[in-house]
């Protein structure tokens, strides 16, 4: 990940599930001093996937949360043992509209 042609250091990668009662499924990273990021592991399906500037006190497993950061996010499917690459704009956490907790 990128921003202006310097790799992004410390943005939070977040995978979300599309099924809600998926759960375990979510994925977490932050991206290394180049830019990268690797979420393993990643069951079939069909994602969310955003990269936030600070997720340091994002409460993304709440169901209306989750659901705002999805209007943000890219949509991907991931097929089993699929290697994805994905390169990401990075999303303002403060110019999101979350719900209060």
């Amino acid at each position: 990940m990128e921003d202006a042609g310097s790799p992004q250091i410390g943005a939070f990668v977040l995978l979300i599930p599309k099924n809600s009662s998926q759960r375990w499924a979510y994925r977490v990273d932050q991206t290394d001093s180049d830019g990268s990021y690797r979420l393993g592991t990643v069951p079939s399906g069909d994602y969310f996937l955003i990269a936030l500037s600070d997720g340091s006190d994002v409460a993304f497993r709440n169901p209306k949360v989750a659901a705002a950061l999805s209007e943000a996010a890219t949509a991907v499917h991931v097929e089993p043992g699929e290697h994805l690459d994905f390169k990401l704009d990075l999303v303002s956490t403060a110019t999101l509209k979350l719900p209060p907790l």
